[in-house]
């Protein structure tokens, strides 16, 4: 491994570690271990964790709603992003200099983007209406998207933001103002 040296005033102190390392713990207990979202629908309470939201926006009603698991291997691979993404800054000296600012910034922009694809994804159409269908078919599916939409707009109203993402929120910003102390100097 090639270890890319920084110049004098840019090397980590030993607080500087330390701090980036306390970050990145609470950045990954709150993208694997505490709730993203939670959805209340009276006795059923439904959880999912931020290594879920990619086969959530893939699938909202089935994931958040039925409790559908059929998303293991999605959620594994954006598990492994996710931890590679957060570790990323603790490996800055690995990096080229160039690279090692942007890496301070990875944790919050994959938490941005998989926020803004979520709401833009949240609540839409979900059932697709195929080209070929005649009019009695489009009109039931239409009626079916109806109901399912006021049901999910029911649902989603129970829907909240857990802890894990207000935790990985302020790791995240955390770590980018680490950076951005340490690209000052």
């Amino acid at each position: 491994m090639v270890e890319y040296p920084l110049p004098k005033a840019g090397r980590h102190t030993l607080g500087q570690a330390v701090e980036a390392s306390v970050a990145t713990a609470f950045l990954l207990t709150g993208w694997l271990i505490l709730d993203t979202l939670i959805i209340d629908l009276g006795p059923v309470r439904h959880t999912a964790k931020f290594f879920d939201l990619w086969a959530v926006i893939a699938n909202p009603t089935g994931v958040l709603l039925r409790g559908d698991n059929r998303h293991l291997l999605s959620s594994a691979l954006f598990g492994v992003i996710c931890c590679a993404t957060a570790l990323a800054p603790l490996l800055t000296r690995t990096f080229p200099p160039r690279f090692a600012r942007a890496a301070w910034f990875a944790p919050l922009t994959v938490l941005l983007v998989t926020a803004a694809v979520l709401y833009l994804r949240l609540p839409g159409e979900l059932l697709h209406t195929p080209d070929t269908s005649g009019p009695v078919r489009r009109d039931l599916i239409r009626l079916a998207n109806d109901l399912l939409g006021r049901g999910v707009t029911f649902a989603m109203r129970r829907l909240t933001v857990g802890g894990g993402a207000y935790v990985a929120g302020f790791a995240s910003l955390w770590l980018a103002t680490i950076g951005i102390r340490r690209w000052r100097r």
